[in-house]
């Protein structure tokens, strides 16, 4: 009962900002028992998601790095989705290296943390640290993984990074790099991979594909891009522009 009311605690603490509260949450992140960690990790994100001004949220970083590297799987997971919200150039890096971590939801939160990170500083204009064009590149070798998961997390966020960079210069290489992913793995994932090069750029993708289906002998291959043609094509009523 004691560790459930803690549990609970932990929780609640999560709607404040005051300086103590953040104080004993970073305490618990030092606590034996995983889940309380874990939770506290988790409140300490919510809270820099609605007061990310909160001058105590910088003395949790350090501790959130350390569980970082050495937490479990639930762990790490919840102190890479906590590291974006907290807005600190510092954490770039450990989420970078977060990307090679050996469970595969903790490489997608690392994508998806980079992108949002890499986003709130980019309002601020604080990208002297770790430039997104950088972050873009990274994201985009995740599309190599071989988890599925982490390969569409790649996509989307390596989409949404095109507005942080110069578009002319990266579009054409990221547009490139989707396709090729969606191509392999049995094509398994061409309809989520073309709604993605949908909201990209829907003209660019069609030019690519169709020289590329001039191009494949491979049926298989060919039937991939047609897929993705598809799913780029259809409209709202699930009817097709291209017959």
């Amino acid at each position: 009962i004691a560790d459930d009311v803690r549990l609970l605690s932990a929780r609640v603490l999560a709607t404040s900002n005051r300086e103590e509260v953040i104080t004993a949450l970073v305490e618990c992140l030092s606590c034996e028992e995983p889940e309380l960690r874990r939770e506290a990790a988790i409140s300490i994100g919510r809270i820099a998601t609605h007061s990310a001004d909160t001058p105590a949220l910088q003395h949790t970083l350090g501790p959130l790095l350390t569980q970082l590297e050495l937490g479990d799987e639930k762990m790490r997971h919840a102190c890479t989705r906590t590291l974006a919200k907290l807005g600190q150039t510092e954490a770039f890096s450990h989420l970078l290296n977060a990307l090679e971590d050996k469970a595969n939801g903790v490489r997608i939160e690392a994508v998806n943390s980079l992108v949002e990170l890499s986003a709130a500083l980019a309002e601020e204009h604080h990208t002297e640290t770790v430039s997104p064009a950088h972050i873009l590149t990274r994201v985009l070798a995740c599309l190599d993984d071989p988890a599925n998961g982490v390969r569409l997390a790649a996509a989307r966020g390596a989409a949404t990074l095109l507005s942080q960079v110069d578009r002319k210069e990266f579009e054409k290489n990221v547009l490139e790099n989707i396709i090729a992913t969606a191509c392999t793995n049995n094509g398994s994932q061409t309809r989520e991979m073309g709604r993605i090069l949908k909201n990209i750029n829907i003209e660019a993708s069609i030019d690519m594909l169709l020289q590329q289906l001039d191009t494949l002998q491979n049926s298989s291959e060919r039937r991939f891009v047609i897929e993705l043609l598809e799913e780029i094509l259809v409209s709202e009523n699930s009817s097709l522009y291209l017959v």
